[in-house]
C-alpha cells in the first residue's frame, strides 16, 4: 500500500466515523423526542386539537431546544421554510413573536 492509498483509506475511516457519529446523534434525538413525545403529545392534542401532524412533529423538535438551522438540517429543509413554519405554528397558538415558543411549549 502507498502513501496515497493511506491517505485515501484514512479520509474514508474518517467520512464513516463522522457519518456514524452523526446517525449516533439523530438516534439519541429521536429517543429523546420519544419519550418526551407521548405525553407532551397527549397535552398538545387536547389544549390545541386543530394542529397538524407535523406541526405536532415540529412542536417536539422545538422542545427539545434544538434552533431552526439544527431543525432544518434534521428534516433536509431550509432555515427560511422551518422559521416560516414556526410563524405559522405561532399564530396557531397563539403565540405573539415577543414570546419565547420554546418556553410556551414547556408550559403545555
Amino acid at each position: 500500500m502507498n502513501l496515497k492509498e493511506g491517505d485515501q483509506l484514512s479520509n474514508l475511516s474518517e467520512i464513516i466515523s463522522n457519518y456514524l457519529e452523526e446517525n449516533i446523534g439523530r438516534l439519541t434525538l429521536h429517543n429523546q423526542i420519544v419519550q418526551n413525545d407521548q405525553s407532551f403529545q397527549e397535552r398538545l392534542k387536547v389544549r390545541h386539537p386543530k394542529l397538524t401532524t407535523k406541526e405536532q412533529g415540529l412542536c417536539a423538535l422545538v422542545l427539545t431546544g434544538l434552533s431552526s438551522k439544527e431543525i432544518a438540517n434534521r428534516k433536509n429543509s431550509s432555515v427560511s421554510s422551518v422559521e416560516k413554519s414556526r410563524y405559522r405554528l405561532r399564530k396557531k397558538l397563539g403565540i405573539s413573536q415577543s414570546d419565547n415558543l420554546l418556553n410556551c411549549l414547556k408550559t403545555i
